[in-house]
């Protein structure tokens, strides 16, 4: 399982809009199509519908808060990474974490609509803390089981218990049967996933407030 390119131009991303620019301009430049083989544009000549073909890509969402959503695309594997930062309601600087989730994908189905049923076989799950206070407490606590953080390095963390306000959690390799959408001026919004193919969605949430997402 290689995880290489996605997760290499992702952490490109995260170095990107630490800069002075907003996370568009920065990626814009220094992202490249995830699909290596071919720098084309999308192709949208079918009014909006997905394929296979024109999901690649990296995509980006709204700035919540202090939280942005990021997916990237290849043409097998996705990542999905979440970037906390230090209340910058702009998602500019400051970063303190970044949260990465990701595997290989499947799309099964594209509905006359454009909702496309994808399979997500989620295997990596990886934390990154970027300021010295977070991981001394973090270390302190060995979260995840780990006593040896490090500003700036990654641990993998999957079949790693942590505490949540809610308790012991842990997040287990799985697949999840989720939906999307690309529309015609090139945005992409995700149905909720599920833990089986019977209770996958059928619809995606455009007014959610985290996307649409845009195409970088």
């Amino acid at each position: 399982m290689k995880l290489s390119i996605t997760k290499a131009l992702l952490l490109l991303f995260v170095v990107s809009i630490q800069g002075c620019g907003t996370p568009e301009e920065e990626v814009e430049e220094k992202i490249e199509r995830v699909d290596s083989g071919s720098n084309d544009s999308t192709d949208l000549s079918q009014n909006g519908v997905a394929t296979p073909d024109n999901i690649p890509g990296t995509w980006i969402g709204n700035c919540i808060d202090d939280t942005l959503t990021v997916y990237t695309f290849s043409d097998k594997q996705w990542v999905q990474g979440i970037l906390v930062y230090a209340e910058d309601t702009e998602c500019r600087s400051d970063l303190l974490m970044l949260t990465t989730l990701g595997g290989t994908f499947l799309v099964t189905n594209v509905a006359e609509d454009g909702v496309v049923s994808w399979n997500a076989n989620l295997v990596s799950f990886e934390r990154t803390f970027y300021t010295q206070d977070l991981v001394d407490n973090f270390n302190q606590i060995e979260y995840h089981g780990y006593s040896d953080w490090v500003a700036g390095e990654a641990k993998e963390c999957i079949n790693k218990e942590f505490e949540t306000s809610q308790g012991t959690s842990v997040i287990r390799p799985q697949t999840i049967y989720w939906t999307l959408q690309i529309s015609e001026d090139d945005a992409m919004a995700f149905g909720s996933g599920s833990s089986s193919a019977q209770n996958r969605p059928t619809t995606v949430n455009w007014s959610d407030e985290a996307g649409p997402y845009t195409r970088q």
